[in-house]
């Protein structure tokens, strides 16, 4: 940890502080900073001797009387009770509605990909019956321009309705990774931010 990176977290740690309290102390680690670069140290080994500078925070919030009893650490009963409440609410109000979703996708991608490949394959079959007259075009039911026609719009709706669900993919992707987020800071608190 350099020196900003060591006066950014303390300043954010010394929040709740009057603003005169919190510029004195900052005012104090910079000249701690300054001092020790005058004798040759680097950032990294004042912040090393410093320590932690949310630790640094607390014990001059706790000199000044601004705190008077420890910070509770999380325990692990309650870090188990966090992650069987998450693992309920996932399993009961997001995992239902989530596999509807995946499923709407996956049938959505069916079809984008059902349509144009049905728009090639009745465009190829068009030019090998018209080519070789027997089949379903043989006795004129249908004009070689409505099938290039039916052709053309099944392969234009698949390519649509395909573009369509790769915005939808990549939407899901991004709304699945931020739930994660959540998820995670709620387990670890700040630090799984």
């Amino acid at each position: 940890m350099d020196k900003t990176q060591f006066l950014m977290t303390l300043y954010d740690a010394l929040e709740g502080l009057p603003g005169n309290v919190k510029a004195d102390i900052m005012s104090h680690y910079q000249e701690i900073f300054r001092s020790g670069m005058a004798k040759g140290r680097t950032e990294e080994e004042i912040a090393q001797e410093l320590g932690d500078p949310v630790t640094v925070a607390y014990a001059e919030k706790s000199r000044m009387g601004f705190i008077q009893s420890r910070p509770r650490k999380a325990s692990f009963l309650g870090f188990c009770m966090k992650g069987l409440g998450l693992l309920f609410f996932n399993l009961v109000v997001v995992l239902g509605p989530a596999l509807g979703g995946l499923g709407l996708l996956i049938g959505l991608w069916g079809a984008a990909i059902g349509l144009s490949v049905s728009g090639i394959a009745i465009l190829g079959g068009a030019f090998f019956t018209f080519r070789f007259p027997f089949g379903l075009f043989a006795h004129g039911q249908l004009s070689f321009l409505t099938v290039i026609s039916a052709s053309v719009f099944s392969l234009a709706l698949g390519l649509l309705l395909g573009m369509g669900c790769l915005a939808m993919t990549r939407w899901s992707f991004k709304a699945l990774g931020r739930y994660i987020h959540w998820n995670l800071r709620i387990l670890f608190g700040r630090q799984g931010s």
